[in-house]
C-alpha cells in the first residue's frame, strides 16, 4: 500500500489545508480481490459518460470483465485504487494485453 505523505505532522493546518486529506487518510493500493471491482464500477460508468466515448453505450459487463481479468492476473496487470475513508476516489488499470483505463 502506498500513502500520500503527511506534510504537516505537527497537526497545525493552515486555513487552505483544512479539509484536505493527510497521508494517514488517503490510500493508494493495489486491488487484491476480484470482488473489489464492484467498488470501481460506478466510477467507471461516470468516467465513461464524461469521456470522448460517451456516445458508445457503457457496458457494465465488459467493465467488470476487464477489471476482474486485471486483478486475477497480477503478473501481467494491476488495478490501483485511491481511497479516502474507505470511499473510492479514483483508479488506474494497466497491463499487457489490456486496455488502459484511468479514472
Amino acid at each position: 500500500m502506498l500513502t500520500a505523505s503527511d506534510e504537516n505532522s505537527a497537526g497545525d493546518k493552515s486555513e487552505a489545508d483544512k479539509g484536505r486529506a493527510t497521508g494517514r487518510e488517503l490510500r493508494i493500493r493495489v486491488a487484491q480481490e476480484a470482488e473489489e471491482v464492484v467498488k470501481i464500477l460506478p466510477l467507471g460508468r461516470e468516467f465513461h459518460e464524461k469521456s470522448i466515448y460517451s456516445d458508445i453505450t457503457f457496458s457494465e459487463d465488459k467493465c467488470r470483465r476487464l477489471f476482474t481479468d486485471a486483478v486475477s492476473h497480477p503478473n501481467r496487470s494491476a488495478v490501483l485504487m485511491a481511497e479516502l475513508h474507505g470511499r473510492i476516489l479514483g483508479y488506474a488499470v494497466s497491463g499487457s494485453n489490456f486496455e488502459r483505463l484511468i479514472g
